[in-house]
């Protein structure tokens, strides 16, 4: 198991999720807090799996294997005066392949629910970014504005298409594993550009 997007400095999650034992006690953790704070399922079970929603996180809970097989948290900040949703972490079960489907239903139901705009984080792990490519694809069809965004020199680059993405692939993924402050930013509405 593996970590598919997360900052350097918040990876605790990732060790109790990627250690067996340890993911069957928290999955008994998030069962309590489901139970206590009477949490809903955000989305019809799925597989004997469940979407849940805690404060700035969300989390799915695989029954039938008694462990969690999703976890991410995220943070609502002003990006251009629009509300944007930064990815802090992400963590997944890669051995449950329909996980993939909760991801991006987080990612396009319920973050662009709560903002204008997602972003990636500074950090991405290979699996990160082909979760990132993805998304973009799917941006692109179902007409979200897409951009590259360099923080240090506030370059804001609109990606038109994947020629576009391809363009600025090294700019965008490379400078990003160095955790140099680059950014994809998908929006509902246009931002403004440098170039």
């Amino acid at each position: 198991m593996k970590v598919t997007a997360v900052p350097q400095l918040i990876s605790p999650i990732s060790h109790l999720l990627d250690n067996p034992q340890k993911n069957e006690r928290q999955y008994g953790v998030y069962k309590s807090v489901v139970a206590t704070k009477k949490l809903q399922p955000l989305d019809a079970p799925y597989q004997d799996a469940e979407l849940y929603k805690k404060g700035t996180s969300y989390f799915v809970l695989d029954h039938a294997r008694q462990r969690v097989a999703y976890f991410m948290r995220y943070d609502i900040r002003t990006l251009q005066g629009h509300k944007a949703a930064y990815q802090i972490m992400v963590w997944s079960d890669p051995s449950i392949v329909d996980i993939r489907g909760y991801a991006s239903a987080v990612f396009f139901e319920q973050l662009f629910d709560e903002a204008d705009a997602v972003t990636t984080d500074r950090h991405q792990t290979p699996a990160g970014g082909r979760f990132w490519l993805n998304a973009i694809s799917m941006a692109f069809r179902s007409h979200l504005y897409v951009y590259y965004m360099n923080r240090n020199t506030k370059q804001v680059v609109q990606l038109k298409n994947q020629q576009d993405v391809d363009a600025h692939r090294e700019d965008i993924w490379t400078t990003m594993e160095k955790g140099t402050g680059n950014l994809v930013v998908m929006s509902k509405d246009p931002l403004k550009t440098t170039a």
